[in-house]
Parts: structure tokens; sequence; C-alpha cells
């Protein structure tokens, strides 16, 4: 009955809060919304994690009421946050998304939730690099076996390689390099077979796909609706969350296993 009353009259939620863009998806509906991450000249982020909350929250009430039918009970949200993100950038978004109105929240990596919502098998027993160049941010995640064994990112994004392009795009090549190298050998030699699954804005930049190739001699596979693909995986997200009880933490958790069996 819970469960139906959830359904009908306060869906579950999923938030990417991105720099440039925000965008909700309910657990019940295949529909989702989208706004700028910013009232008027304000942005509520910078280098992908929330620097203005007061600006955060404004942004995410419009698109929450948009989200929920009825609007009887308050949502449980699954919102995503970058795999660097500190215990204070964890908090402010925490903290945002419930003033906005989530009467829980869990958090997720965003790169992990771009793979699921791209419908990659995270479950397969070989390394799969996943990245994610986001407008603020460049995220990784290697998973293999259902789980999360590397992660790295870079505070440099879309938004950078349209205000200095040459700098910002050597910036991400280099990271992604760097990245590459420093794997363990048996991961690598994965990566090597599987490529690496290139999400988010970055995605559509023209160019960067094949100087990702160049650059890291791994091939590089473009996700289907890369825009989507994190705030898709957060949707999926909700029943493993719901499952693991994550709901009931008050503070952050951050936890490696969110793979939907």
């Amino acid at each position: 009955m819970a469960t139906l009353l959830r359904k009908l009259f306060g869906p579950d939620l999923a938030v990417d809060l991105g720099t440039a863009t925000t965008r909700v998806a309910s657990a019940w509906s295949r529909r989702t919304f989208r706004a700028p991450s910013a009232v008027g000249e304000t942005r509520a982020l910078r280098g992908g994690v929330v620097v203005e909350p007061d600006c955060a929250v404004e942004v995410l009430r419009p698109l929450f009421a948009q989200a929920r039918r009825f609007g009887l009970t308050r949502p449980r949200v699954v919102a995503t946050v970058p795999t660097d993100a500190d215990r204070d950038e964890r908090l402010a978004l925490e903290e945002s998304v419930r003033r906005a109105g989530a009467a829980a929240v869990a958090l997720a990596p965003e790169p992990l939730a771009a793979a699921i919502g791209a419908g990659l098998d995270l479950g397969l027993p070989y390394a799969q690099l996943i990245v994610d160049i986001g407008h603020g941010v460049t995220d990784c995640v290697v998973v293999r076996a259902g789980a999360v064994i590397e992660s790295a990112a870079r505070r440099v994004g879309c938004g950078d390689l349209e205000e200095a392009p040459a700098p910002a795009e050597q910036a991400i090549l280099g990271f992604l390099e760097s990245l590459v190298r420093e794997v363990p050998h048996d991961v690598g030699a994965d990566l090597v077979e599987s490529g690496i699954h290139l999400t988010g804005g970055g995605a559509l930049v023209p160019g960067l796909a094949e100087a990702v190739e160049r650059r890291t001699g791994l091939s590089v596979r473009r996700v289907p609706e890369p825009l989507s693909a994190v705030v898709l995986g957060g949707r999926r997200l909700i029943r493993t969350v719901t499952e693991q009880g994550a709901w009931t933490e008050r503070r952050p958790r951050w936890r490696s296993r969110l793979v939907p069996r």
C-alpha cells in the first residue's frame, strides 16, 4: 500500500544537478525535466559542485513540482555528485536537495549513474572505464563485476572548452592519459579490450572523442543520450537505494556498490 501511495502521490526522483543544466526524472514516468542551473546571473554550481546553496534550492523547487504528480508526499531523491566531491561539497548538495523539498536523499557517483543510464552491463567480469565530461568536471570510474574499483575527477569540462579551448582540451586529455597509465596492469589490459565509454556534453564536442582515442590509445564509444545518461541512471538507482535502505541516512554516505541487480 505504501508503495502504491508513493507511486501515485509522491514519486521518488533522480536529480542531476549539473554546472550548466539541472535535470530531474521521476521513478514512475519516462519524462525528464530540465532547467539552467542558475537564477539570473547567479550560478548554483562551479566545477560540478554546489557553491550557492540558496540558488540551487531555487533551481530545484520548480523542477520537483513538475516531476511530482499531486505533491501529497515529499519525494525521496537520488542525487548524483562528482566522485572527487569532499564531505562539505556532498553535504551542500544533500542539504540543497532537502531544502528544495526532498524527504530523504541518497548520493551516487555521476559517472556510475551515467553508465547505468546508458545501459552498460556493469556486472561483467572485466574492467570498463566510463568518462563523463560535463560542463564543469571530467569524472571517471572504472567498474568491474558490479563494483567501482577506480575513480578520478578533474574540475575542467565543456565550459572551459568554450572559454579556453586549447588549454582546456589539453588539461582533459592529459588527465585521461595519466589515469589510463596509472591503473593496475590487469585493469589496463581489460581497458585495451573494452575501451572508454564517453558521456556528458563532451561526447558531443566535435573531434574530442577522436582526440581522447589518440591520446590514450583506447577506443572511445559515445553512449546513447549522453546529456541525459546521468539522470536516467539515477532513476534506475532508486530501486537499488531502496533495497539497500540508504534513504535513512541524514548525511551523505558514499557507496561504491550501487549497480542495479
